[in-house]
C-alpha cells in the first residue's frame, strides 16, 4: 500500500511540473511572436521614414536637387513589403506582412508636389529629382 501511495504521489507531481512547464512554454512562444512583429514594425517604420527624408531633403534642397534611395528586396527578417507615396495626403505609407495580416505605417511628407512612380515600391533604386518644386520619382 506504501509503494502505490508514493507511485501515486510522484505521478501527481510530474503532472503539475508539466502542467506548469506546458504554461510556460506556452506564454513564451507568444512572447517571441510578439518580438517578431515588434521587430518587423520597427524595420517598416525606418524604411519609410528613410524614403519620406529623402524626398522631404529633395524638395527642401530647390530646384535641380537630386537624391537617391535604394531599397531592399524584403524587410529584415525576410518579410515582403511595398511602399506607396500618397501626395494628396502627404504620406509615404509601407504596408508589410502576409495577405491576411497586413499592417500598415505612415511618414509624413512636407510637399504635395510628388510625380512620378508612386505605388509598388521595393527592391530597387530610384531616383528623386525636384523640377521646380515638383519632386519626380523614377
Amino acid at each position: 500500500m506504501r509503494k502505490a501511495q508514493i507511485s501515486l504521489d510522484f505521478i501527481l507531481v510530474l503532472a503539475f511540473i508539466f502542467i506548469i512547464f506546458t504554461v510556460l512554454l506556452a506564454m513564451t512562444g507568444k512572447q517571441n511572436h510578439s518580438f517578431s512583429e515588434s521587430k518587423a514594425r520597427s524595420y517598416a517604420r525606418a524604411e519609410a521614414d528613410t524614403m519620406a527624408s529623402i524626398i522631404n531633403s529633395a524638395y527642401i534642397g530647390g530646384s535641380g536637387t537630386t537624391a537617391s534611395v535604394v531599397l531592399p528586396g524584403t524587410l529584415k527578417g525576410n518579410v515582403a513589403y511595398q511602399i506607396e507615396v500618397l501626395p494628396a495626403h502627404r504620406l509615404v505609407q509601407i504596408t508589410w506582412g502576409s495577405d491576411g495580416d497586413q499592417k500598415h505605417y505612415a511618414s509624413t511628407l512636407c510637399t504635395s508636389s510628388v510625380d512620378g512612380s508612386l505605388a509598388n515600391l521595393s527592391d530597387g533604386s530610384y531616383q528623386l529629382t525636384n523640377h521646380g518644386g515638383v519632386i519626380i520619382i523614377g
